[in-house]
């Protein structure tokens, strides 16, 4: 699959294109995720990558039974503050729901 044309395919997308039980556009949001944070590290001893902070997060709350939008938005929450990702990318990306709910996540 070409990323590069996918934001606008993975909008169009339902929640029955999944792979290995997981939804495209979670899968999606996960790639663009650990790109837009590949350099950045968490605190602490272990300096471990920070994607596993966002991973955790989506764990956390798919494990509630979040709606596909919120585990995408989960992770994503952390963008805006840390790479400086603006909400129309995230918006053009993603579409509006999932801007709508990281913003909220940053505020």
């Amino acid at each position: 699959m070409d990323f590069a044309s996918g934001p606008l395919a993975f909008r169009r997308l339902d929640t029955t294109h999944q792979v290995w039980g997981t939804s495209l556009k979670i899968l999606y949001a996960a790639h663009v995720a650990s790109q837009w944070h590949a350099k950045q590290r968490r605190k602490g001893a272990d300096r471990e990558p920070y994607i596993n902070h966002l991973l955790e997060v989506a764990h956390l709350v798919a494990a509630a039974g979040a709606a596909e939008d919120v585990i995408c938005a989960a992770l994503l929450h952390d963008a805006i503050e840390d790479q400086r990702i603006t909400a129309t990318r995230i918006s053009r990306e993603f579409g509006s729901d999932i801007a709508a709910l990281v913003l909220r996540a940053y505020r």
